[in-house]
């Protein structure tokens, strides 16, 4: 009963961490169609907002997996495991490094008053690239949950994923360059 109760919070939390990812795309996606630093504000709060799950989706995720592991003595040298585990770690360090540095930046940008910056910053294809490469690899790493490949084969999941995510960040045109 606690293995099931554990696989259940394990699967909401992958649930509210998507959910949460489709929202922050959705908010990315209309910061860099903004016309102007309101509307860019307005998109970086609720992208900020919705943020904020990705952390505790996380921690759930990892406790809940590792009591899934131990009970079901499965070995933590397992290629899938350790694989998704980096894959957890890439995801934990590059949302606070690279998607909310550049969101700080933009936020300071906002808060200096400098529109052209903020609409530059309001559709940044590194954050964009990163956010979607995020989304990629985490979908990957929910594969290596099912499928539980060896480690060679969960790389490259793990890599196709990301990949896959980076190109489906194409960069987003703003209005005005879709009427030029």
């Amino acid at each position: 009963m606690v293995y099931t109760l554990a696989l259940y919070v394990h699967l909401c939390a992958l649930f509210a961490a998507f959910a949460a990812s489709a929202l922050t795309h959705f908010g990315e996606a209309r910061m860099a169609r903004a016309r102007d630093g309101a509307e860019v504000a307005e998109w970086l709060r609720f992208v900020r907002g919705v943020a904020v799950t990705f952390p505790l989706a996380i921690l759930v995720l990892v406790a809940s997996g590792s009591y899934m592991v131990s009970a079901a003595s499965i070995s933590w040298e397992s290629g899938w495991l350790v694989a998704s585990l980096a894959g957890v770690g890439v995801l934990a360090l590059s949302g606070p490094l690279v998607i909310g540095a550049r969101m700080r930046r933009l936020g300071q940008a906002l808060a200096a008053g400098d529109r052209a910056e903020a609409l530059r910053l309001g559709g940044d294809p590194v954050m964009r690239c990163a956010a979607w490469g995020n989304t990629g690899l985490a979908l990957g790493i929910a594969f290596l949950m099912v499928a539980r490949p060896p480690l060679a084969v969960s790389v490259a999941v793990l890599a196709a994923g990301w990949l896959l995510g980076v190109a489906v960040a194409r960069p987003l045109r703003k209005p005005e360059a879709a009427t030029a």
